[in-house]
């Protein structure tokens, strides 16, 4: 018999989802900061910025990584948004950004 949620329970639960996903944005904002860095280092030894046998790599090390309840094909897929969004991220023009970020920031305060 499957037993309904009381109302504390299910705010309980809805608060631990809140916290974990402040926790992953954190961790989102901080691998994107790293990935800046990657940038700047590939930039001045003339690297190209996509490394397909990297991003393989890491698909790979998830997977192991991986103790469930998510199914592989769920992990690729949620990382490999990840690593498109960071890519994006490293080929985007800053000075368009900064202006696009200015925009967001404008038309949040009407």
């Amino acid at each position: 018999m499957v037993r309904a949620m009381t109302s504390p329970e299910l705010e309980a639960l809805r608060a631990s989802i809140d916290t974990v996903n402040a926790e992953i944005l954190d961790l989102l904002n901080r691998r994107l900061r790293l990935v800046e860095e990657v940038k700047a280092v590939k930039e001045r030894q003339g690297r190209e910025l996509f490394n397909p046998g990297r991003e393989s790599e890491m698909f790979s090390r998830l997977v192991l990584q991986n103790e469930g309840p998510m199914t592989e094909q769920l992990v690729r897929q949620m990382f490999r948004e990840i690593f498109k969004l960071s890519l994006a991220h490293m080929e985007a023009d800053p000075s368009r950004q900064l202006a696009s970020h200015a925009l967001e920031g404008e038309s949040g305060k009407r």
